[in-house]
């Protein structure tokens, strides 16, 4: 497969896009650090590998990984409607973690991997997440 500039699948919206130009690297590492949690790291190719149906948020944290200077690619595999991004970006452990900025970047990005609130307003509120929370 032949990784594609995520430029041809979506673009970010420039509120996104100041956010991330405003991040320190340590909250970008935090961030990427909760994200993880939702990929797999590939021991043989030393790469951590994360999926997606939705190419916008992986095309956010290959901006993220640009402004570590880290090497990502994304694809799509094969003929699912399934994304990829691999990055060789290594998450460092989770006691790296050391500000309040820091601590809500690692919450959101691990939020935003593996959890959900409802889309519609209208509907009763609840917050949802796949996974138990380290305690940082």
């Amino acid at each position: 497969m032949r990784p594609v500039p995520v430029a041809t699948h979506c673009s970010i919206p420039e509120a996104i896009n100041a956010e991330i130009d405003h991040s320190n690297s340590g909250e970008i590492c935090a961030y990427l650090q909760g994200a993880s949690r939702d990929g797999t790291f590939n021991r043989l190719h030393r790469t951590l590998r994360i999926c997606q149906a939705d190419v916008r948020w992986l095309g956010v944290l290959e901006r993220l990984l640009e402004r570590l200077a880290k090497r990502s690619w994304m694809y799509r595999e094969g003929t699912r409607n399934v994304w990829v991004i691999e990055t060789t970006w290594r998450p460092e452990s989770p006691e790296t973690v050391r500000t309040q900025g820091q601590a809500a970047a690692f919450v959101r990005g691990y939020f935003d991997a593996e959890g959900g609130v409802p889309a519609d307003t209208r509907d009763r509120f609840y917050v949802r997440s796949c996974r138990r929370i380290i305690r940082i």
